[in-house]
């Protein structure tokens, strides 16, 4: 072929370089079937043919060309027995034209309202579906799927390309019967003597049948590569807050890790090829993906596309306490502190406890560096009570940090154990809530 690749209105030139001259040619177009044939004739050597490529063409083209004509005898050693007459002659060739279907992929722009949110926050995404020359395309069908980037990280899912899954390449569906193995050929010497002799060529020659490979050893030639496989088709996202301004009003928990934010299957473009949809995030702190796909109204034209969403707060804690304790046991409380703000923050923490001892102050002021993180211990031990079976077998641990702007709490419980043994149930213990306090201007404000 004369190009790797076509566009519908382009037309494909296939040079034929056939094996034996002069020879007469069919020409095979498929496609899930004969699309059509045509004949032609080799004067010498070589000759081109046009095909016209057309839309419905998409994604590819299957080319077959047969020749027939006659070429000299030769003997077992491969030189040409003189004085015989030509013998039968055949030869064939397959190509796969590619045709990729650059006219049906949809582009979307996809542009979230806020790229950095709280957990349990809400924002707007606009997506833009545009056609393959940049017109907006209406009525189209997308489907959003706003999803946790470290649940899809666990299998390295990527989304499918509905381009290769709807247009992948087509087979020929078109076999080819050919009587090679039932031609009879002479004995190439005898043939020759006989006709010197001028006897007649059937009485006087034994006949023997051979294989269609020996008949045809070097004369047939694929024209072309064979056409390549088909494309494999490619395997084929609750309510919560966080954050907010610190006062008066109570502090959330984070409860809701849903790693699934959004799922909706069935969103329309406006006349100007635009689609919105409100995305309400659960409570993680992770960097959501958001992956759309499109269809047109036709059902010929497909694109993809993904963007990011990130959920995080400004101070963040993560407590890190012992799975239980046995009364009597003194421990500490790791608090790991993370600033992911531009400017340090000046932190106090404090903490209240029940059915355990504080031992070593209530609060501490710490200063946390920009974009980085501390660790505060906190002293405990839990006291054995006189009566165990008062319903205090478990430790609470809650506290209070906070800004005017930035604030972050998380519940933890310690199951309390009497000589190794569990009081009560753990799910009954409760941790009430960290809050650190920072300076007005600690988040920027």
């Amino acid at each position: 072929p004369d190009k790797d690749n076509y566009q519908p209105g382009d037309v494909a030139e296939i040079l034929v370089q056939a094996p034996f001259s002069p020879a007469e040619g069919l020409l095979t177009v498929n496609r899930s079937g004969l699309l059509y044939t045509e004949r032609f004739l080799i004067d010498a050597g070589t000759i081109t043919l046009k095909i016209p490529i057309e839309e419905a063409h998409i994604p590819n083209l299957n080319v077959q060309v047969d020749l027939v004509g006659s070429a000299p005898r030769i003997d077992d050693l491969g030189e040409i027995v003189p004085d015989a007459p030509p013998r039968p002659a055949y030869a064939t060739g397959y190509l796969n034209l590619s045709i990729p279907p650059l006219q049906r992929t949809l582009t979307l722009e996809i542009t979230p309202e806020a790229t950095e949110l709280e957990p349990g926050g809400e924002t707007i995404v606009a997506v833009i579906l545009t056609d393959a020359n940049g017109q907006p395309v209406s009525g189209a069908e997308l489907a959003v799927v706003v999803v946790d980037e470290a649940i899809l990280a666990l299998t390295n899912y990527q989304l499918s390309d509905p381009i290769s899954v709807f247009y992948q390449n087509r087979y020929a569906d078109l076999i080819s019967t050919y009587s090679r193995a039932s031609i009879i050929l002479a004995d190439p010497l005898a043939l020759a003597d006989a006709t010197k002799n001028g006897e007649d060529l059937i009485a006087s020659t034994a006949v023997a049948q051979k294989s269609e490979g020996d008949v045809f050893e070097g004369v047939v030639e694929e024209l072309a590569m064979e056409a390549p496989a088909a494309a494999p088709e490619e395997e084929s996202m609750a309510d919560g807050r966080g954050g907010g301004e610190a006062g008066s009003a109570p502090i959330s928990v984070r409860s809701d890790f849903n790693p699934l934010a959004t799922f909706a299957p069935e969103t329309p473009t406006d006349a100007n090829g635009m689609a919105t949809l409100k995305v309400s995030l659960p409570d993680n702190l992770t960097r959501y993906r958001i992956m759309v796909v499109a269809v047109d109204a036709e059902g010929t034209q497909f694109g993809s596309g993904e963007a990011n969403l990130t959920a995080r707060l400004p101070l963040m804690v993560r407590p890190s306490s012992p799975r239980f304790l046995n009364f009597g046991d003194s421990f500490e409380l790791p608090i790991v502190l993370q600033n992911q703000t531009d400017e340090e923050m000046t932190v106090e923490v404090v903490v209240q406890a029940t059915n355990v001892v504080l031992t070593d102050g209530a609060g501490q002021r710490v200063t946390v560096p920009a974009n980085d993180r501390i660790e505060v211990r906190f002293l405990y031990e839990a006291g054995r009570l006189a009566s165990p079976g008062i319903v205090s077998q478990h430790k609470d641990l809650p506290g209070l940090a906070q800004t005017k702007f930035c604030h972050e709490q998380i519940q933890v419980a310690i199951t309390v154990k009497i000589d190794g043994a569990h009081i009560g149930h753990p799910a009954q213990a409760r941790c009430q809530h960290d809050r650190f306090v920072m300076p007005c201007n600690a988040c920027g404000t």
